[in-house]
């Protein structure tokens, strides 16, 4: 029995009546018992004592990944409340930040989660957090737990009688009490000796203060505060007391900067497996969240607003050697390239006949970019002497909404003497990829059978609607990875990326990418919400615009245009509603850039231009080098988009940028009252 193995990602499905079946790893690796179970159910046997040592050996890693997941896709689901506090969202947060089954609130027994998070990121990085800092750290988070309850309680009071003093008191009280112990707590996580292993606690202990922030700038005069107490609230760059605007600066470039130090140490062991664990899991417990953090300026978004992910994440390649290649090798071979949004649209397997079975040898991939026309290709493997189609993945238009949530290839791994070795495969019985609305497809490639494994991320969030503060949601996370659900799937599958080897021994070494499904099919923008939409969602570039790596707190990468680059992207607008425009972008200092942003709509089959305008951008506190929080800036068009009685737009941006490149992160549409 090979130990090796990572066992959440296994199942058994059939072992096709081979004789190997108690070599297979999850038929006695300890913690098997807990595959499939919900976080209510393991959460229970935490709080009976029933899970020791053994569940937090196998399962932290699993535990943290699916709640940091939970969180930020309740964050992207929910509309900020407009009327009442956003206590209603940190409610919602709180059966997972700190789950009642875990044990009485204010205690170590409590933290579990918290806990959780820790063992994950110190697996991912090999590295120990310093015993009287996490210490420290379990005792701010104690503290933080009861402040914040007590905070909640006051707003609930207050609730019931809105123009009591006495309760307003309270209120502001209970929340400068929450304000501190939060500030105590970020110090604490922010341990510089070790700041890599706390990431996950500090992004998720970060998002919490900056929610709490947000209720003090927004509601805080109804509370009693006066107008200069939440201006400082939001602005205030006095050493020591940093307001909203400094801390959504500070707590970004933090965990930017330790996740790329976390990042690098782990490409620097020369093992791809390991460098694409800690950037996969990682993205889903800090970097994600972080993503959305811009949003919680209510300044800049006094709108409820619609966000998405575009970054992609990618499970375990299956190789077909014993010694996994060089990581640059891997890393080059299977992620997807540098470019616009991409979405799948097919899989072509060819092979050849080998002793009476196939071998897999070539794949052709087709993808298209949002909304676009055209259909691209890529080949990769051998396509010498004509090899045979023996399979093909035809995957429905990207608007049908027809995704593909999990696969399941069968395939027979290298066998040593102790067992499997993790993630090999020497030849593919077959594919099955499981959509979302239609029937299962299944690609068959050789006739031998082998084991089977399935491939996905963890379900999102269960909460459909915002929860009432004062009558919390109590449901918590389905813990399944993958996701077992396809109602709550998170990710849909969007790449195959290809290692090959000239020539080809055995088979292809397929890695599956997985992008998230806040990222809409249509480029849909709200009738009611501010829409930012990622640049790389355009369906084409042009001239001197091409895709640069995001820094990471972007959720995604970013369009760089120079000198007269421009690009297009296809909307799904509302008829008949106006709309600010707006983008968010960067330019170093002592440089100057324009946009010139034309509309067309389609009139009855007939493309027609019915908006033109220009929009100045000036330059940003961006060096030119690596782009951190405050090098990102707004522009708003001074005329607004008009209401037109189509909702296919498309819109062209054709940048004049002298001097240095003008980058853009998103365009931003928000929705004009009364039109």
């Amino acid at each position: 029995m090979n130990q090796n193995y990572n066992n959440d990602e296994y199942e058994i499905l059939d072992n096709g009546g081979m004789g190997y079946q108690s070599r297979y790893p999850l038929a006695n690796v300890p913690g098997s018992e807990f595959q499939g179970m919900n976080y209510k159910d393991w959460m229970n046997r935490c709080a009976n004592g029933e899970l020791g040592e053994l569940f937090v050996d196998t399962n932290a890693l699993r535990n943290g990944v699916v709640a940091g997941l939970a969180i930020t896709s309740y964050i992207l689901s929910v509309s900020f409340p407009m009327v009442s506090a956003a206590v209603g969202i940190i409610s919602v947060l709180l059966p997972i930040l700190w789950p009642e089954q875990a044990g009485p609130p204010g205690t170590t027994e409590a933290q579990f989660t918290w806990d959780q998070w820790m063992q994950a990121a110190e697996e991912l990085v090999d590295q120990r957090v310093e015993s009287v800092v996490k210490d420290l750290a379990i005792e701010g988070l104690k503290s933080l737990q009861s402040s914040i309850s007590d905070y909640n309680r006051a707003i609930c009071n207050l609730k019931t009688d809105p123009s009591d003093e006495r309760l307003k008191e309270r209120v502001r009280i209970e929340f400068n009490d929450a304000d501190d112990k939060a500030k105590e707590v970020m110090i604490r996580l922010g341990n510089p000796r070790n700041a890599v292993p706390l990431l996950a606690d500090y992004a998720q202990a970060a998002n919490l203060h900056l929610l709490l922030l947000r209720d003090a700038v927004k509601f805080g005069e109804s509370w009693g505060f006066t107008a200069l107490e939440v201006q400082q609230y939001y602005f205030n760059n006095e050493v020591g007391n940093p307001g909203l605007k400094q801390l959504l600066a500070t707590y970004t470039d933090h965990c930017v900067r330790y996740y790329n130090e976390g990042l690098q140490k782990r490409y620097e062991t020369g093992d791809w497996y390991t460098f694409n664990d800690y950037r996969r899991n990682m993205t889903l417990m800090v970097m994600d969240i972080v993503s959305v953090w811009p949003t919680y300026d209510p300044m800049l978004y006094k709108f409820p607003t619609k966000s998405q992910l575009t970054r992609t994440v990618y499970k375990d390649f299956l190789r077909d050697t014993i010694r996994p290649p060089a990581i640059s090798d891997v890393e080059n071979s299977v992620t997807v390239p540098l470019g616009l949004f991409r979405w799948i649209r097919g899989l072509g397997y060819h092979g050849i006949p080998v002793n009476g079975s196939n071998v897999w040898n070539g794949l052709v991939q087709s993808y298209q970019y949002t909304l676009g026309d055209s259909l691209y290709e890529e080949r990769k493997g051998e396509f010498l002497g004509n090899p045979e189609l023996l399979g093909y993945l035809a995957v429905p238009l990207p608007t049908v909404g027809d995704d593909v949530w999990s696969i399941i290839p069968n395939y027979y791994p290298i066998e040593s003497s102790s067992g499997y070795i993790p993630n090999t495969a020497i030849f593919f019985h077959d594919f099955r990829f499981q959509l979302l609305k239609s029937e299962e497809q299944r690609v068959s490639i050789a006739y031998e059978d082998g084991i089977s494994r399935k491939f996905g991320l963890p379900c999102k969030s269960n909460h459909a609607t915002d929860c009432d503060p004062c009558q919390p949601c109590t449901e918590l996370p389905n813990a399944s990875d993958p996701c077992d659900d396809k109602s709550l799937y998170s990710h849909r599958f969007s790449h195959m990326g290809i290692l090959y080897t000239t020539p080809t021994d055995f088979t292809l070494c397929p890695c599956f990418g997985w992008t998230h499904v806040s990222a809409d099919a249509n480029n849909l923008i709200d009738a009611e919400k501010i829409t930012q939409i990622p640049a790389v969602k355009a369906c084409e570039l042009q001239s001197d615009a091409t895709v640069i790596k995001g820094p990471g707190s972007t959720g995604g990468d970013l369009v760089q245009l120079y000198r007269d680059g421009s690009f297009r992207i296809r909307l799904t607008g509302q008829v008949q509603k106006g709309y600010r425009l707006r983008i968010r972008y960067a330019l170093p200092h002592g440089n100057f850039a324009q946009l010139n942003i034309y509309r067309y709509v389609n009139i009855d089959g007939s493309w027609q231009r019915d908006f033109g305008s220009n929009l100045d951008t000036e330059t940003t506190y961006y060096s030119g080098k690596s782009l951190q929080y405050n090098s990102f800036g707004y522009a708003t068009m001074f005329y607004s988009l008009p209401p037109s009685p189509s909702k296919d737009w498309d819109m062209y941006f054709k940048g004049y940028s002298y001097g240095a490149p003008l980058i853009i992160d998103k365009i931003e549409f928000i929705p004009i009252e009364g039109s």
